[in-house]
């Protein structure tokens, strides 16, 4: 008899597993690496597959020179400067020129000219930016990949990634709609005073961020519709369960990264403008383009470490 009480009361110590109590054990999930170490692991990637890259860039130049660049922009650099005073005065004024000049070509080496140049400049960042990502899933594969075989392969994709973009273009709208809100309240003085200024800045604040989280939600979708036989709706659903939890750390992942594309190549093309004015918007203009590699290749090692 007091064997069988022991039986019992052993038994009846163990706790009993159920489904509630298993759905409470979660992955740990994996720390992400620095900025600077995810730049580094883009500028490994980048190296491994320059071959492919440099010719496909090459070829992204090519066209986007001929078919989307507004040349006279580009060449107008030392006219700018004149205007903004550069040939006047001492070393003071040319500095100050020199950050009025920049600013210039920055907004028209982005403008196309025309809206022909405008359309085929998206169709050519989607297409080219499907041939980089596929380009650089080879170089984390430690895969090579032939130049011919590598375009026509990526482009298999090209209407999935249309759809993920144009969802993208969507998730910007209230980005967009509550900056504009916002200028328009204070150029019309609705806001009266301080406080309803803030106000008005929180609550347009409010809507900004509410793209903000649709965009870091989807944007790995670019990297996961990429994938063979990958339905856009499938690519968003995994994008929005690779970057729970996590939103705020991707997002500061993601601005230091921009922050410090703005920082470098802002400097370059500075420093050209004080030196060599001429070839300023050119570098400006080449630059913005192989920026694109940068950030494919860097948000593609984000996601690696993300999954």
């Amino acid at each position: 008899m007091p064997e069988m009480a022991r039986k019992r009361r052993s038994k009846s110590a163990k706790p009993k597993v159920t489904k509630k109590n298993t759905l409470k054990k979660e992955i740990p999930q994996k720390q992400l690496s620095s900025v600077a170490s995810l730049l580094k692991k883009s500028y490994l990637l980048i190296k491994f597959q320059k071959k492919f890259l440099v010719l496909s860039f090459l070829l992204y130049l090519v066209l986007s020179i001929s078919l989307v660049a507004n040349i006279g922009a580009l060449d107008s650099v030392i006219h700018l400067k004149k205007i903004h005073g550069g040939s006047l005065g001492g070393f003071g004024t040319n500095l100050s020129s020199s950050f009025s000049t920049l600013g210039s070509i920055s907004t028209s080496s982005n403008n196309s000219g025309s809206s022909l140049g405008s359309l085929f400049q998206i169709l050519f960042l989607i297409t080219f930016s499907l041939i980089f990502i596929r380009a650089i899933r080879k170089a984390y594969a430690q895969k090579t990949i032939n130049f011919l075989d590598g375009i026509y392969s990526a482009t298999a994709n090209l209407i999935q990634m249309i759809l993920v973009v144009l969802l993208l273009l969507l998730e910007l709208l209230p980005i967009v709609f509550s900056i504009a809100i916002y200028a328009v309240i204070l150029n019309n003085g609705i806001a009266s005073n301080d406080f309803e200024r803030v106000i008005w800045a929180i609550l347009c604040l409010g809507i900004a961020l509410l793209g903000v989280y649709l965009l870091i939600s989807t944007i790995f979708a670019l990297y996961i519709v990429t994938l063979p036989d990958m339905r856009p709706i499938k690519a968003i659903k995994s994008s929005w369960e690779v970057v729970r939890k996590r939103r705020i750390l991707i997002f500061l992942k993601i601005l230091g990264l921009v922050l410090s594309l703005v920082i470098a190549i802002g400097l370059i093309t500075f420093l050209l403008v004080l030196i060599i004015p001429i070839t300023a918007s050119w570098v400006l203009f080449i630059l913005g383009l192989f920026a694109v590699i940068i950030f494919h290749s860097y948000m593609y090692s984000l996601y690696r470490e993300l999954i």
